[in-house]
């Protein structure tokens, strides 16, 4: 993805949070809205990003009763669950550190369903974490590939 597109995406996704003004809770867009659309807007930038760096998603909310997976996608050879975390304040600590124990074993119940579902057992597999920092309008994007293990 040219950097022409993904400023065009950043200037959508901005306008996309001020024209959301359901919201109660104040943000640094300068808009009124709630975490969960401000989460969505995070998610379509993540989706966006990792396929200009040439993943293939093929999922996203992935949804079981024990939960979700934000993104699922294909990078080369590798089945990739993504989770996308998000923040805007740096005192609330990096993006990646709220991935903790329970979400981490959370993502992999749901990872051993799609895999089973979809009759993919003898596959490489991975866990990422999309981690953004910052604002809309000057949005930090880092892909930390393999960042943790299965757990049970």
């Amino acid at each position: 993805m040219s950097f022409f597109v993904f400023q065009k995406l950043v200037y959508w996704l901005r306008g996309l949070h001020l024209s959301l003004r359901r919201g109660s809770a104040s943000d640094r867009y300068g808009a009124r809205s709630t975490s969960l659309e401000i989460g969505d807007s995070g998610e379509m930038l993540a989706y966006h990003y990792l396929r200009s760096q040439g993943y293939r998603i093929v999922a996203r909310k992935y949804r079981r009763p024990m939960g979700e997976i934000d993104l699922v996608g294909w990078e080369k050879e590798i089945l990739c669950f993504i989770e996308v975390k998000l923040r805007t304040q740096p005192h609330h600590g990096r993006p990646e550190e709220a991935v903790n124990w329970r979400k981490r074993r959370q993502i992999c119940r749901v990872a051993r369903e799609y895999r089973k579902h979809y009759n993919l057992h003898d596959i490489n597999y991975r866990f990422d974490i999309v981690s953004i920092r910052g604002t809309m309008k000057n949005p930090g994007l880092e892909i930390i590939r393999g960042a943790f293990g299965e757990t049970r």
